[in-house]
């Protein structure tokens, strides 16, 4: 087993993460130890409960739960979703005293844990990411949200959970586009933060694919590592917290396009390559290391072009109202090598010509 220690200065605020293969009795061992006086809320989606209902309601077979199960995909992240949960919370009169337990891939993370900080001004949430993505990335460092018409994760807060449980064996069922889905994310903290981690997924890119446990429990451990010390260091993202975007400026607006219909790992996986192709066209990234990345990713089976219906004075448009935009202008998480970022004194994000943008994503096509 590993155990993580995250600890938040800020708030303050202190929990563990736990690496195991199975977790199903962490998770009751957790309950009884902290939360057996606690009311308990499960909020998951209908594809995890089809897979693992018999484990789920036999884990909380004691305390009578409410189990939520939302339809999956990223258009259940919405305002109205979080307000019919809200609404069934408070029609079954659960207090103060309740205990939620997101268990789940990212939507089901953001959405119950954003449920979670405004229920009754804020109730203890416990994160059990089931996907790759969320064990990677979502499901540490209390971002919740959900989506609007306007685009994506515009309405949320921080709340940070009360303990993240993951357990490996969630990974054994899930559909292999949901997997490379996350992959996308723990390619992302490589580039950024740590390239023998790089170097390890270029290696051992058939073990990844073929899910063997002890590479997958090697990248996921490495990621929680980099983001528990970025989230350490910037809870609230007003600095270093910024570089975890990279990608995600044109993926989001790739994703808002899309209607949420394209898988968010994959417009990180197209996002990345066209902010790595900026980054190279303006001179800060060698042009090497760019077709570097693009080989990565194409190795695992991720996009590495964007597809011609994605109109470059679009996804422009679209960067204009992200939520990382200042004034109107795109910001961008700029590439100086795979393992480093640019930064300038405590800035993490630049803006760069339209004419250069237009140009970084013309390149993908």
């Amino acid at each position: 087993m590993e155990k993580i220690e995250v600890s938040i200065d800020q708030d303050p605020v202190d929990y563990s993460i736990l690496i195991k293969n199975t977790i199903y009795s962490e998770m009751r061992n957790i309950i009884d130890s902290d939360y057996s006086e606690r009311d308990v809320v499960v909020i998951t989606d209908d594809n995890i409960y089809e897979l693992f209902g018999d484990g789920i309601e036999e884990v909380f077979s004691d305390y009578n739960p409410f189990i939520r199960a939302i339809q999956p995909g990223e258009r259940s992240k919405s305002r109205e979703n979080k307000a019919q949960i809200e609404d069934e919370m408070l029609g079954k009169k659960y207090g103060r005293d309740t205990l939620i337990i997101a268990l789940g891939g990212g939507v089901v993370g953001d959405l119950a844990g954003f449920v979670a900080s405004t229920y009754k001004r804020g109730i203890p949430v416990i994160q059990v990411p089931t996907s790759l993505l969320a064990m990677v990335d979502s499901s540490v460092g209390g971002k919740t949200a959900v989506n609007t018409i306007y685009g994506k994760n515009l309405i949320g807060s921080f709340w940070q959970p009360e303990s993240v449980l993951i357990g490996l064996e969630f990974l054994e069922k899930l559909p292999q586009i949901e997997f490379l889905n996350g992959l996308a994310e723990a390619v992302k903290m490589a580039i950024i933060f740590d390239k023998d981690l790089f170097n390890f997924m270029m290696d051992n890119t058939q073990d990844i694919l073929d899910r063997e446990k002890e590479v997958l429990n090697e990248i996921v451990k490495k990621c929680i590592l980099l983001k528990k010390e970025v989230v350490e260091k910037d809870e609230k993202e007003t600095g270093f917290r910024q570089v975890l975007n990279f990608g995600h400026t044109i993926g989001h607006a790739i994703e808002s396009i899309a209607g949420y219909n394209e898988k968010h790992g994959f417009c990180v996986s197209m996002g990345m390559v066209a902010e790595a192709q900026l980054a190279a066209v303006i001179g800060e990234l060698d042009w090497n290391e760019a077709d570097q990345i693009i080989q990565l990713l194409q190795k695992l089976g991720l996009p590495s072009t964007i597809n011609e219906k994605y109109e470059k004075g679009l996804l422009y448009k679209k960067m204009k109202s992200d939520k990382k935009a200042v004034n109107q202008t795109p910001m961008f998480v700029t590439l100086q090598g795979i393992g480093k970022v640019k930064r300038k004194e405590k800035q993490y994000s630049f803006d760069y010509d339209k004419s250069i943008i237009e140009k970084a994503i013309s390149l993908v096509k």
